[in-house]
């Protein structure tokens, strides 16, 4: 018995003449031309292979295994909000009706912006904190750069004095200081030589003289005591001749050159300290400037964000409200209304070509037997008379589960726009048999 594909003339007709010509694009000449021709090519080639048709009214569907099926669309952009910084409400204010048409760039939603507003402000008021905290710090790097420029070169000027002193106490000082003990040396002995022989002049004179008086006994007296005096005087500066030799030199010399090392040492300390310093100093800018810079970021940021609370079309076409996932779920729309909070990172509408639709079901571990990938099915709309004929698609792995067992996706591509139909729609989808 021969099927063939029945489109019901009376219905397209009434869909023609519909209030809603957004969602229809009839192609009908075409498809009666592309009818015509191939049923002449099926007149001439009888011996073509049997093709899949839709089953007429009379003929008994009961025992066919069917599949509920939802009418989704095919050429859509989806429309999610991914705030980069903000993490406040999203509080819908205005919302365009489900089902609307729209333009590429009009306004879907818009969103309150209070508690945005709020949080740019204060972010705008941390930058410039933030900013005045930079520049301090710089400016208190470079006084604290200057001060240990100073301070190095105050340490290097005081062991270069060290240095030289003691250079100079061991090749000048000393020299200088033996040979003017020395000559002080040679005075005492020349002025003791000098206090003997004018002693043992005065002697002889008076001796000569056979003459002794009070006078001469005074100055004799006088005479023999300076002598003394010089002599013990002569011994004085010679004990301290050899007591600065053999000490006070001694340790004047070791005096300067540990004033020497202990510059050297303290020299080397401050460098390395500086130098910790001044690390120190270009960590804490380098982490100013990140915590400046990010601030920066966050505050350009927040002010993407805020334009995505005026939520407009990625394209042309038919809005609908909710993800594709919970259309395909077949359950009532998820409707946005006014004063509702939309979900961040998640489809919140779809803008859809209204005429490229297709079905979308749900082919459990049961029923992959008859509703393979590539099988030919016939979809009815519900509560229409129209039967199309369309090829399924199912995913590889499962997508979720029902009744104890795995269910897979399922896409009915429709080759043709399908007059009256609109997204959200209800079908039944059964395996076409193959013309007998």
């Amino acid at each position: 018995m021969r099927h063939t594909l029945l489109v019901v003339a009376a219905a397209c007709a009434a869909f023609s003449c519909s209030s809603t010509p957004q969602f229809l694009r009839s192609e009908a000449s075409a498809a009666q031309a592309e009818e015509a021709e191939a049923s002449s090519a099926t007149a001439e080639e009888p011996a073509a292979p049997p093709t899949p048709q839709a089953p007429a009214d009379g003929d008994d569907e009961t025992a066919k295994p069917e599949l509920g099926g939802v009418f989704v669309p095919v050429d859509f952009e989806a429309v999610s909000l991914w705030p980069e910084a903000y993490s406040g409400e999203m509080l819908v204010l205005e919302v365009a009706p489900h089902g609307s048409t729209v333009a590429a760039g009009d306004v879907i939603a818009r969103l309150k912006t209070r508690s945005i507003d709020e949080t740019i402000a204060d972010a705008e008021r941390g930058l410039v904190s933030a900013r005045i905290a930079h520049e301090g710090l710089r400016e208190r790097n470079a006084v604290a750069e200057e001060g240990a420029a100073s301070k190095l070169a105050r340490a290097e000027a005081g062991l270069d004095r060290a240095r030289r002193a003691l250079e100079g106490y061991e090749t000048q000082e000393l020299a200088f200081s033996a040979r003017g003990d020395e000559l002080q040396k040679q005075r005492s002995e020349a002025w003791i030589a000098d206090q003997v022989d004018e002693l043992e002049q005065l002697e002889a004179m008076y001796e000569a003289d056979e003459l002794t008086d009070a006078t001469e006994e005074i100055v004799l007296k006088r005479s023999r005591r300076d002598l003394a005096l010089s002599r013990a005087s002569s011994e004085l500066s010679k004990d301290q001749r050899a007591y600065k030799v053999d000490h006070t030199q001694p340790l004047t010399r070791e005096s300067k050159r540990e004033d020497v090392a202990r510059k050297t040492e303290e020299l080397a300390h401050l460098r390395r300290t500086q130098a910790v310093d001044a690390e120190g100093r270009k960590d804490g800018f380098t982490r100013s400037e990140a915590e400046l810079a990010k601030k920066v970021l966050r505050l350009e940021r927040l002010k993407r964000d805020r334009e995505l609370l005026t939520v407009k079309a990625p394209r042309a076409g038919v809005v609908l409200h909710g993800s594709l996932r919970a259309l395909r779920a077949g359950g009532a729309p998820s409707h946005v209304r006014r004063g509702r909070q939309l979900a961040k990172r998640a489809d919140v509408f779809l803008v859809a070509d209204p005429e490229q639709l297709a079905v979308a079901v749900d082919v459990s571990e049961s029923n992959r037997a008859t509703f393979g990938d590539g099988t030919q099915v016939v979809v009815k709309p519900v509560g229409g008379d129209a039967k199309l004929i369309g090829t399924l698609s199912v995913g590889a792995y499962p997508a979720g589960a029902k009744a104890g067992e795995s269910t897979f996706e399922g896409t009915v591509e429709l080759a043709d726009p399908v007059p009256g139909v609109v997204a959200g729609m209800h079908a039944k989808v059964s395996p076409a048999e193959p013309e007998r």
